[in-house]
Order: C-alpha cells, then structure tokens, then sequence
C-alpha cells in the first residue's frame, strides 16, 4: 500500500490557497488549498503520459481521446493524495533538507546536456522542472505519512483472529495430485511403452526418450503436483483418483495419449493462524489503512467539482 501511494504521487501536487481563483475553475478544495482546472490539466498531463509510456502507447488524435476517459479515475486519486497531504501538513511533517535537489541532480545526471534534460521533460509531460520538484517533495510527505499511520495502527490478536475465521476460502491450500506422464500421439505407441513399463522399463527414461511434452519429458514426465482444474479433465481425473505408483491405461486427451503415473495426493488443508499470522496481519492492517484512506478523502474540508474536469483538454 504505502509504495503504491508513493507512485500514485507522481502525477499529483499540493495546491496553496491562491487569491484571485474564479470559483468555476476550482476542481478540489481540501481546507484553504484549492486544485484548479489548469494543475488539474497539468498533472492529468503527466498521469496520462506515463500511463501511455507504460503502455507502449503513442500520444496521438487515437489515443488521446481513450486516454481522456481516465480524467474521473484520476480526480479520485487526487482527492486521496491531497486529503493526505493536508494530514501531512496537520503533522507538521517536512521534506529533509536538500532532498528534492539531490533528487533532481540524480535524473539530470542521466542525460549528456540540459536540452536533452528538457526534452526529456516535455516528453514526460512536465511543463517545467518546478512541477517535477513538486512532485517529488510530495512523493517524500506521503511517504512520511503512510508510515506515520502503518506505525499508529493497532492491530489486536482477536482482529486477526476474526479476519482468520472470515476469510478462510482465501487460506485454504486446495487437494493436490502429484503425477507423471509420456505423452504421445497415438494409442498404439501408448500401448507399446505401456508394455515396456510393464516388463521393468524406467518411467522416467522412456519419458525423455518418448514423451512429446517438451515440458516434463526432460524430468522424466514429472509435471509436480498441481489442484483441481490445473489439467484436462481426463488427466485430471486419473491423477486424482488412480492407483498411486501404478502407470495407467492410455488416457486420451486433446493433446494425444497420456501414460500417467500418480505418485503422491495431499488431501486440502486450512493452516492454523499460527502458521500464516504474518499474512493475516499485512492483510488487516490493509483494510484497516484502506478504511483510514477513505476517512480521510470524505472529510468535511473536502470539496470535489467532478463535473469541471469532463471538457477533454490534452492535446
């Protein structure tokens, strides 16, 4: 959670309360701050550059309008940020010294002069070096915060307790079938190695000899062990309730013909909240900071204008 907030805080900015607003370009309050149509605009245009980045995807007159759609999902990020952000404030919790520019002098030093440096800039989306510095003193005050609240967190052995007995589904480790197999394309050449296997021929040499499974063949046909639904149905089938140790009859299957030896079945198993405390626990306080993140964006300082960002501007 606390990483994904830092990223989140890369294409986000902390607004002063500025004079002079008109109040019909005002997209945020929180407090005395405000967030106007044009940083919105700003900022939606790094987001959006990044997200196109990351996705292989040009800027251009068929993607921007995909891209615009994503203006509501990244209004909602920004109440969040900027609702912890005031809380930073609140906290009076401060950038170190020296850290932005440390920072700055970092991603300059990766290019060979300071036109590329701007170029590079522009093509990122950032209108000038001020709003990456801002981005970056904010990224460290949510930082500060997030840890702030993970550290204030008290969770109580019953939480997890409860969170344990209500999730059990998600901590079960399913009934799991170990098997070989040599696959093949026919039946009689399934039948022939069957009756090798049967005169003492190793399974597992016959499989790297014979067995079209590129994937098993070179361990001897050993596919592990693997639930329900993991296989077709006829293998699976076979593997869950054949013989152990013995090698079955030609099992047919879209892929061709299976010899396939079970060696092991573990049957499901719910492991005691002792084994799986450490999950549980990052699972709790999840929720619990999620929850917190959801207070804090429906403050009563918190003022949204959702329907002030819907005109696409990126061109």
């Amino acid at each position: 959670m606390r990483l994904l907030v830092i990223m989140l805080t890369l294409s986000l900015a902390l607004a002063s309360a500025q004079e002079g607003v008109e109040e019909n370009q005002v997209v945020l309050r929180v407090g005395e701050a405000v967030i106007t149509r044009a940083e919105f605009d700003q900022r939606f245009t790094v987001f959006v550059t990044n997200i196109a980045a990351q996705q292989g995807l040009p800027l251009n007159a068929e993607t921007l309008p995909l891209l615009n759609t994503l203006r509501p999902i990244y209004l909602d990020q920004l109440v969040t940020e900027q609702a912890l952000l005031r809380e930073a404030q609140r906290r009076h919790l401060t950038v170190p010294a020296g850290y932005v520019e440390g920072q700055l002098a970092g991603i300059r030093a990766n290019f060979a002069s300071d036109e590329a440096y701007q170029e590079a800039l522009a093509r990122a989306g950032f209108a000038s070096e001020a709003l990456l510095a801002t981005l970056i003193s904010e990224a460290s005050l949510l930082d500060q915060v997030i840890t702030a609240l993970q550290n204030e967190l008290d969770i109580k052995d019953h939480h997890l307790q409860l969170w344990y007995d209500n999730n059990r589904a998600q901590l079960e480790q399913p009934a799991q079938a170990c098997a070989r197999h040599i696959l093949v394309a026919d039946e009689g050449t399934a039948n022939a190695l069957k009756a090798e296997l049967q005169a003492g021929a190793d399974f597992a040499a016959l499989a790297q000899a014979n067995s079209l499974d590129g994937g098993s063949a070179p361990q001897g046909g050993d596919l592990g062990c693997f639930p329900r639904g993991a296989m077709v149905a006829p293998f699976e089938e076979v593997a869950f309730t054949a013989p152990l140790d013995v090698v079955s009859a030609p099992v047919r299957s879209q892929f061709g013909y299976h010899l396939i030896l079970p060696y092991n079945r573990t049957p499901a198993y719910l492991p005691p909240l002792s084994e799986v405390e450490a999950r549980v626990r990052a699972a709790v306080e999840q929720e619990v900071l999620a929850a917190l993140l959801r207070a804090y964006r429906e403050g009563p300082e918190i003022e949204v204008f959702a329907e002030r960002i819907t005109e696409e501007k990126i061109e």
